[in-house]
C-alpha cells in the first residue's frame, strides 16, 4: 500500500508540475483526475462503512481462562456496493479466536455474508474485552484505508481454571504423599471414641464396647492429618496488564489446583496470602477441612487483588503459624519475587522437617539465587502461540493460524 500511495503522490506531483509549466486541457485533466482519487476513495470507504453489518456473540459471558467457549461472528454486506477489502482486528492480548486469525481479510459482494461458528479462548482472569476490536477498510485501488473502532465490544468475565497435578508437575509426589496418609489410616491405635453414625462396623472396638456398655470406635492415626499448607505472594510485578496478568493468573491457578488435588483426598488444606485491611497489610488464612469448602475458596480466589507494594513480613508470619500450629506436613509456596530474609524463613521451614516446594512463577535470577538449596519448580505464566503457516487467498473462509494455549514449564531441584 505504501508503494501504491507513493506512486500516486509522484503522479499527482508531476501533473501539478505540468499544469504549472505548460497548462492546457490535458494537463488540467490529469491533475484533476489524480486529485480526485483520494476524495473518491474516502467517499467509497464511508459508503461501505455505512452499509456493512457486524454481529458477534458469546455463548456465555462467564469464561474459564484457557478453556474454549462458543463464539459466533458474522460479517454482512447490507448495501449495493462491493466491499473490496475489510480486515478484522481482534483483541489479541487477552483472548484469541480459533480459525479467525487477527487481520483476516474479507471481500463481500452485495448481500453476501460470512458466518463463523467457532470457539474463543480467554487467556487470563478478570473482566476483559474480547472479540473484534476494530475494522480496517481499504479502497478498491488499495491506496487509502479507514480504521473503524467498534463503539460497543464484547466483555467477558474470566475466572481461573484448575490445572491437573500433572500440569503442575506434582502428580508423582502428590500420589506418594496421599498413599502414605492412606497407609496410616490402615494402622489402628488403641484409643477409642463413641460410635458415630457412618462409622464402619469393622472399626468398632468390641471389647471396649462391652466394658462401657455402648459402642466404641477405634481412632486411627490418619484421622489426625497434618494436611497441606499453601502460601502465595499477592505481589503485582509490572505496570502494564500484559506484564502482571500472566503471573498472577498462573499463581491463582496453581493455588486452586493444589487445593483441589489434596482436598479431594480428604486432606485438610490451609491457604494463606497477604491482603490489605484498614489497619494495613495482614495475613489471610483460609482453612479447608475437606473438599466441601472448595467452592468458597474458589470464589475467594476470584476476588484476590494483587498489590504493587510488597507485604513485608507476611512470609515470616505465615511460616511462624505453620511452625506453631503444625499445619501442613507438606507446604507449597508460590511467588514471583522474594527477598533474602523471606528466603531464609522458607529455608528454616524446610530445616524444621516440613516438606517444602516453592513454585517460582516468572521469577528473576535474583529470586532464584535466594531460593538456592530449596526444591524449586520454575514456571512461566506467559501464553505462547504456535503458528501454522498458510497461503491466504483473497477470500478467506476458515483458513489461517491455529493458536493454542501453552505454558512453559521446567523443573529444577537444587
Amino acid at each position: 500500500m505504501t508503494r501504491k500511495r507513493l506512486i500516486w503522490f509522484v503522479l499527482w506531483f508531476l501533473s501539478l508540475v505540468f499544469v504549472s509549466i505548460r497548462g492546457g486541457a490535458a494537463s488540467y485533466g490529469f491533475f484533476f483526475f489524480f486529485t480526485m482519487i483520494p476524495v473518491i476513495s474516502y467517499a467509497y470507504l464511508i459508503a461501505v462503512l455505512l452499509q456493512f453489518g457486524i454481529y458477534q456473540d458469546l455463548e456465555s459471558r462467564v469464561m474459564v481462562a484457557g478453556e474454549p467457549g462458543k463464539y459466533t461472528f458474522k460479517l454482512q454486506n447490507e448495501g449495493f456496493l462491493t466491499m473490496s477489502s475489510i480486515k478484522v482486528s481482534m483483541f489479541p492480548d487477552f483472548s484469541y479466536v480459533e480459525n479467525i486469525p487477527d487481520g483476516i481479510e474479507f471481500e463481500l459482494l452485495p448481500g453476501e455474508t460470512y458466518t463463523y461458528d467457532t470457539r474463543m479462548v480467554a487467556r487470563y482472569r478478570g473482566n476483559v474485552r474480547v472479540g473484534v476490536q476494530k475494522l480496517i477498510l481499504t479502497d478498491f485501488l488499495g491506496l487509502f484505508t479507514l480504521r473503524y473502532r467498534l463503539p460497543s465490544t464484547l466483555e467477558a468475565i474470566v475466572i481461573p481454571r484448575i490445572p491437573s497435578p500433572e500440569e503442575m508437575q506434582i502428580g508423582e509426589t502428590a500420589e506418594i504423599f496421599l498413599k502414605e496418609n492412606r497407609k496410616k489410616q490402615d494402622e489402628p491405635d488403641m484409643t477409642v471414641r463413641d460410635y458415630a453414625e457412618g462409622d464402619s462396623m469393622r472399626r468398632i472396638h468390641w471389647n471396649a464396647s462391652a466394658v462401657s456398655g455402648k459402642l466404641k470406635t477405634r481412632l486411627y492415626t490418619g484421622e489426625q492429618q497434618n494436611g497441606v499448607g499453601i502460601y502465595f505472594d499477592a505481589l503485582r510485578v509490572g505496570k502494564k496488564p500484559l506484564e502482571y496478568l500472566p503471573g498472577e493468573n498462573r499463581i491463582l491457578e496453581l493455588v486452586l489446583g493444589l487445593a483441589q488435588t489434596y482436598s479431594l483426598e480428604g486432606q485438610a488444606v490451609s491457604v494463606g496470602y497477604a491482603r490489605d485491611t484498614a489497619e494495613g497489610k495482614s495475613l489471610k488464612i483460609t482453612e479447608l477441612e475437606n473438599y466441601s469448602g472448595f467452592d468458597y475458596l474458589y470464589s475467594e480466589m476470584q476476588e484476590v487483588i494483587f498489590d504493587s507494594k510488597p507485604a513485608k513480613g507476611a512470609v515470616a508470619d505465615w511460616a511462624a503459624q505453620m511452625k506453631e500450629q503444625g499445619i501442613g506436613q507438606k507446604l507449597f509456596v508460590l511467588l514471583q519475587r522474594v527477598t533474602k530474609a523471606e528466603a531464609a524463613e522458607l529455608a528454616d521451614l524446610s530445616d524444621c522437617g516440613f516438606e517444602l516446594t516453592v513454585f517460582a512463577v516468572d521469577a528473576d535470577p535474583q529470586t532464584l539465587e535466594y531460593l538456592e538449596g530449596l526444591k524449586v519448580l520454575t514456571l512461566s505464566g506467559k501464553v505462547q502461540s504456535e503458528n501454522v503457516s498458510y497461503e491466504p487467498p483473497r477470500l478467506l473462509r476458515n483458513h489461517g493460524k491455529e493458536r493454542r494455549l501453552l505454558y512453559e514449564v521446567s523443573e529444577t531441584f537444587r
